[in-house]
């Protein structure tokens, strides 16, 4: 008898909560406790979110490292969403730290919007509607630890899953 070779399957990180959780315990590596066929899905936003500040955020630098080091396993997917929340997010933070910036964009009666609630999960839901476009796709476990997305009721495609950070992690939370 003859083995089948195991199907690719991805962890994705539902929002920036759980790597910043982990990364201060530095414990980012408990993500790749599985074999070679589970990669770890990161949404560009979510890794905008916990990555942007790595000069001022030792759990910030420590993810860019995660990130970089295990560049084969842990994947930053595009989404629709985060190209375009990421330009709202530098200006609104341009416009709120920058007095020049502000002073002109005012002078033009202009505004940035401000940053829409729950946008790094948004960005997940955005990534599973983009799945559900190529379907039946990998195995994809996401793994949330906020509310918001074990909540959302979006329609998620069969080879979706949803599991909260705790039953995951189980006792080791």
């Amino acid at each position: 008898m003859t083995l089948k070779k195991c199907q690719r399957i991805e962890i994705v990180i539902a929002d920036a909560g759980l790597l910043i959780s982990l990364a201060r315990a530095d414990a980012l590596e408990t993500l790749l406790v599985f074999n070679d066929n589970v990669g770890l899905v990161i949404t560009d936003f979510v890794e905008f979110e916990v990555t942007r500040h790595r000069d001022k955020h030792t759990d910030a630098q420590r993810i860019c490292e995660f990130i970089s080091h295990y560049a084969g396993i842990v994947q930053i997917q595009e989404t629709s969403i985060g190209k375009a929340i990421k330009q709202r997010v530098q200006m609104r933070e341009l416009f709120e730290e920058n007095e020049t910036f502000r002073e002109m964009m005012l002078s033009n009666d202009t505004v940035p919007p401000p940053i829409p609630k729950d946008i790094s999960e948004w960005s997940i839901v955005s990534y599973a509607n983009e799945m559900m476009t190529n379907p039946p796709g990998v195995p994809v476990l996401i793994l949330a630890e906020d509310d918001f997305f074990l909540h959302s009721g979006s329609a998620l495609p069969g080879n979706v899953h949803i599991f909260s950070t705790r039953a995951f992690f189980g006792d080791a939370l």
